[in-house]
């Protein structure tokens, strides 16, 4: 059916290569909104009580290779974000920007992870892709 309106195209390198623009864009957007944030306001949240805490315990205790809550070896969560939490606050990086940093950077890291499965799962559209980074861009959990 030549003049139907449903018809049906495979996308053309144009199509995919726009759509990963898109999807680049709207994750620079997203993680720079974030940036702009991430030394505003105090910690108030409860686990961030907790994280300050365990960040604070590598230096108290003199142990890099434990994480420490109340004052006991804990192995509820690996200790990464904890690390680059503490070198942040060795290098002199603000308590509240040390403390948040590293979950920024793993929630651009996420847009990223979830832009590329989306385009593993869905190949022939990469329209997934931009509507996946928006998906989870517009979550409240995010």
């Amino acid at each position: 059916m030549k003049g139907s309106v449903l018809q049906f195209r495979l996308p053309g390198q144009t199509d995919r290569s726009f759509a990963i623009l898109i999807a680049i864009l709207l994750g620079l957007w997203v993680t720079y909104f974030h940036a702009s944030m991430i030394s505003l306001g105090e910690i108030s949240h409860y686990d961030e009580y907790l994280a300050l805490d365990r960040i604070t315990a590598f230096e108290r205790q003199g142990d890099w290779w434990n994480v420490y809550s109340n004052q006991q070896v804990t192995f509820n969560k690996p200790p990464l974000q904890y690390w680059m939490s503490a070198l942040l606050l060795e290098a002199g990086v603000d308590m509240t920007t040390a403390l948040r940093a590293p979950s920024w950077l793993f929630g651009g890291l996420c847009l990223i992870a979830t832009g590329m499965l989306a385009a593993a799962i869905l190949p022939g559209n990469p329209w997934v892709i931009p509507a996946a980074v928006l998906l989870v861009t517009s979550s409240e959990r995010f």
